[in-house]
């Protein structure tokens, strides 16, 4: 595994997606929303880049950034709401892992990372 860039505070560093975490919170603790037709966001795709990286440690990192964003939800919304947002309280994460085409180490790890978090998964 990769070493991961320095980070202050502890346990705040995001190699991957943290755009996910960024959204949502700013979603949530957004007073007003507003709409705009101008290009704000650009995601640049080429061979080796973290958007085309299948490696089992990308994927992996990738769900705990998904089970800190799960969590940070469940934590401030309805069940209602949850699933108006397309989140559930059992994320499906072991199927996208064999989706994907990685094996049984990656499924223990997001064992490992869903238990970290305390959140349940389903096959």
């Amino acid at each position: 595994m990769q070493d991961r860039p320095p980070c202050t505070p502890p346990g705040f560093c995001v190699v991957y997606s943290n755009d996910i975490m960024f959204s949502v919170k700013t979603g949530y603790y957004a007073k007003t929303i507003a709409a705009d037709s101008n290009v704000i966001y650009c995601v640049t795709e080429h061979a080796g880049s973290l958007t085309r990286n299948p490696t089992a440690d990308v994927f992996c990192r990738r769900k705990e950034v998904e089970c800190r964003c799960q969590l940070f939800l469940m934590e401030r919304l309805t069940d209602e709401n949850l699933k108006a947002c397309g989140k559930t309280r059992f994320p499906n994460a072991a199927i996208d892992a064999l989706r994907d085409g990685h094996g049984p180490g990656t499924l223990i790890r997001l064992a490992g990372i869903f238990a970290k978090y305390g959140l349940l998964w389903r096959f």
